[in-house]
């Protein structure tokens, strides 16, 4: 790819990035004082709601995800390299890939879970789940799809297509990067992996499971062993993993995590923050570089914060949350480029 290959991918980026909901919108939408004044902010985005259905669940998410469906449609049209894409896309299609397995194997419909996101259309998912041949989808997806099943009749377990699909959306990823030959990309699934076999850890010691429950669950595809992760959670030191690990500029907003890290209190939750503020910083680090790909990778981590910060605050108005708990919740980082 070259230069000239982004120039126009790029050029439409920057026209798309004007319409981000600004962190002064968020803000507004937090502190909307009634459900009459939050419709009233949301008309004219991407996210605009009748009153009526303020507070109806379902079509406060809907309307979040296709907002953000449009912009993936954007971005695998528009995108040189698809893989690029698919480093953010790729878990829509194991998603989805998992919830047609499940369905074919306890009979039941769960297509209102399934997510129109990906560089496929949802019938070719559905015809692999049920044949497991495809000439439209990679032959990665495939051998794994196939191999998932295989392990599910072994097994007679749905237990055992979730972690199939997880393990392979992960290895997916990591093929993606090696064959890629960018560094940003490389360093981006390294951080996926990473801080997905982190949060796995802490979740599994908070839960109180067996080392071996943890094992089954985390990906053998990062920098460091699940073994080595889960007994750095276990010791409180994962602050030493994160050290080693961040290559990045020294910036302020990492240090209450890395301290939370020290002192051996960190939650899983907070390690989703992290991970998503780390992703954040690390794309918008790169975004000055076409031949990186930075500009596609920072629009649409952009547009998946936006969707988190969205469904934080319409959900949580909604459920009648405490403004200062969804606040802290929030994602801001990726205004700050």
């Amino acid at each position: 790819m070259t230069v000239h290959d982004y120039s126009q991918l790029n050029t439409a980026i920057s026209v798309k990035e004007q319409s981000f909901l600004s962190r002064a919108n968020l803000v507004q939408l937090l502190n909307a004082v009634d459900d009459e004044q939050l419709a009233l902010y949301l008309e004219g985005t991407p996210y605009s709601v009748p009153l009526a259905d303020i507070r109806q669940h379902d079509v406060l998410d809907q309307t979040i995800m296709k907002a953000l469906a449009a912009d993936y449609d954007f971005a695998y049209q528009q995108c040189p390299d698809p893989n690029l894409v698919n480093v953010f896309g790729l878990k829509y299609v194991y998603h989805n890939l998992k919830l047609f397995l499940k369905m074919r194997a306890i009979g039941r419909d769960l297509s209102h879970l399934l997510i129109p996101i990906g560089p496929y259309p949802l019938e070719a998912l559905k015809h692999l789940s049920l044949t497991l041949e495809s000439d439209l989808c990679d032959p990665l997806i495939v051998e794994e799809v196939a191999q998932t099943w295989s392990e599910y009749k072994d097994y007679e377990n749905t237990v055992a297509i979730d972690m199939g699909m997880d393990s392979a959306y992960f290895r997916h990823l990591r093929v993606i990067a090696d064959q890629s030959g960018l560094p940003l990309l490389q360093e981006l699934v390294d951080a996926k992996i990473d801080f997905f076999n982190a949060i796995t850890a802490l979740r599994a010691l908070a839960q109180d499971k067996p080392n071996s429950f943890a094992y089954q669950l985390m990906s053998r595809k990062g920098t460091k062993r699940p073994k080595e992760i889960l007994h750095l959670a276990k010791d409180g030191q994962l602050a030493s993993w994160f050290n080693a690990f961040n290559a990045l500029p020294y910036t302020k907003v990492f240090d209450s995590y890395v301290q939370a890290m020290q002192s051996g209190k960190i939650q899983a939750s907070q390690m989703e923050q992290l991970q998503d503020l780390y992703l954040t910083h690390l794309v918008n680090s790169a975004s000055l570089d076409a031949l990186s790909g930075g500009q596609i990778l920072r629009y649409l981590n952009g547009r998946e914060m936006e969707a988190v910060n969205l469904r934080l605050i319409l959900l949580g108005r909604a459920n009648g949350i405490a403004k200062e708990a969804i606040e802290e919740r929030m994602r801001l980082g990726y205004h700050d480029n």
